[in-house]
């Protein structure tokens, strides 16, 4: 029955016009097999091996490229048979069986893959032995036994070098094994340039536009960049840096251009689900005052921060400090705590949501303060590595003592809704670029300070990681690699605080910049 299953397999997929000899060269096989595969056109591929048994049985590269094309075509039965023929004129063929290993895990066959694996006859060092560590160490993720894999996942990384397709697998393992795992070296860079219709709008420096519009083209920068050092004890110490700039090239935009430095030396604790750091950051504006010309260094604080891991994939985070501004008069104490999320809905679709509450008590009463923010953001991939992402807003203060100060009679009260959407495309070397809206209204009872902006922004972004603990990567001449059907990661993704800081930042919503 199988035998009559596989002849008609055999002449539904045809045949291709490739002749390679009587007998066959090998080597002629191996290079049209190679070529079809990188096609896509394993069918073909199958029936151009199938018709060289005989060579393909003899052949550790043949077979596997059988074996390929088969898994290829979702045909788990036959590739298996095609290795386990090989394995038995081969017995204890370290690759043979480390791909049969592959194969069985993804069926649910754990016992059989840890058989296969320790069947195996692999070199006592190189990349074959790093490869079934890391095996040994995907059966035991696979099986949800993360703490059985840390042992084989070590010795795997115990050796320099692993084949490319390895490498990538050492490290999607890495925060599977090592619970709170952050690769030691990682950042993000994102530029953007466009228009906007109100440069005043969310000024750091609080300003009151009287119903003013500065329209004007602008762009910004974004970059940030962290290194994780080596634990001690019970801690893992990590200093982060970041840089934020907007800069506005009309004339009566310009003084509202500004330059935020932050540096934030920390520890996270156990397994990473509780971190602390302290936060410094320091604020240069363009404009003058009435008593100097600009740039002007307008504030700087000092805070300490926290975050912590909540069941359900949410965490808590705040912080509290102290922040200096020019005008002595605005400087304050501040404290601000929230709670958030980030969740796939599918593996296509994820939601982000976060709440923040915030307090200041100013020198001047009237910019004492109290406020919130809900943040609720959407995101889609899309076929080709693009994304779609949509973001809500929502920010309200209110300043108790204020009446007489921004307002002739009442308390000032605003709220600041703002809405986004972004479209970002792979453009190679780890980079995306993309197209921005946003739209932010904010209306109250000072009605100097209200305002509307809409905003359209050409964005490059770039994110990348990197961890020296990794093996590098050696691919052999006819090395045949053996597909873990890992999806691309994403490199230095933005946390749930992070995208607050992004969104208020730059509307006056949080304690980064405002007022």
């Amino acid at each position: 029955m199988n035998l009559l299953l596989a002849l008609l397999f055999s002449a539904a997929a045809g045949s291709p016009a490739i002749d390679c000899g009587a007998p066959s060269d090998p080597a002629c096989l191996e290079s049209h097999a190679r070529r079809l595969l990188a096609q896509g056109e394993a069918r073909p591929a199958i029936a151009l091996l199938k018709k060289e048994r005989g060579g393909v049985a003899a052949s550790r590269e043949l077979t596997l490229l059988l074996a390929q094309a088969y898994l290829a075509e979702k045909n788990e039965f036959w590739a298996l048979r095609t290795l386990s023929a090989f394995e038995r004129a081969h017995p204890g063929d370290c690759e043979a069986l480390s791909w049969m290993a592959l194969t069985q895990t993804g069926q649910g066959a754990f016992d059989d893959a840890r058989a296969s694996l320790a069947r195996a006859g692999c070199p006592e060092s190189g990349p074959l032995r790093s490869r079934r560590h890391l095996l040994e160490a995907l059966v035991a993720v696979t099986a949800g036994e993360a703490a059985a894999a840390r042992e084989p996942y070590a010795s795997a990384l115990a050796e320099p070098l692993a084949f490319p397709e390895d490498a990538r697998l050492a490290e999607h393992l890495a925060p599977l094994v090592t619970p709170g795992y952050e690769p030691p070296i990682s950042g993000r860079i994102e530029a953007q340039a466009g228009y906007t219709s109100n440069a005043l709008a969310g000024s750091p420096t609080d300003a009151s536009g009287s119903g003013e519009r500065v329209p004007s083209p602008m762009a910004q920068l974004h970059a940030q960049l962290r290194f994780g050092l080596p634990s001690f004890a019970f801690a893992r110490p990590a200093v982060e840096g970041e840089l934020r700039g907007l800069g506005y090239s009309e004339e009566d935009g310009r003084d509202f251009s500004y330059l935020l430095a932050s540096a934030s030396p920390g520890l996270s604790f156990g397994d990473g689900r509780v971190s602390a750091a302290y936060r410094f950051e320091a604020l240069l504006i363009a404009g003058g005052d009435r008593y100097d010309e600009g740039p002007l260094w307008f504030s700087n604080a000092h805070r300490g921060e926290f975050e912590v891991s909540l069941p359900a994939r949410m965490a808590a985070f705040g912080g509290a400090g102290r922040r200096e501004f020019r005008e002595a008069g605005r400087s304050r104490w501040e404290a601000d705590l929230g709670v958030g999320g980030a969740w796939r809905l599918s593996s296509k679709a994820g939601l982000t949501a976060a709440l923040t509450a915030r307090r200041y008590a100013a020198m001047k009463p009237a910019y004492d303060a109290w406020g919130g923010s809900a943040l609720l953001s959407a995101d889609w991939r899309l076929p080709g590595g693009a994304s779609l992402r949509f973001g809500l807003l929502a920010s309200g203060d209110t300043y108790p003592d204020s009446a007489g100060y921004f307002d002739p009679e009442e308390a000032r009260r605003e709220l600041l809704l703002k809405a986004s959407a972004s479209g970002l495309v792979p453009v190679g070397g780890g980079a995306r670029a993309g197209l921005t809206y946003e739209y932010s209204r904010r209306v109250g009872t000072a009605r100097a300070y209200e305002f509307d902006d809409h905003r359209v922004l050409l964005k490059l972004a770039w994110s990348f990681d990197h961890d020296p603990g990794l093996p590098g990567e050696t691919s052999p001449p006819r090395h045949v690699e053996l597909d873990y059907g890992l999806e691309a990661r994403e490199a230095a993704q933005e946390s749930v605080r992070e995208m607050l800081r992004q969104d208020e930042a730059m509307q006056r919503g949080s304690s980064c910049i405002e007022r």
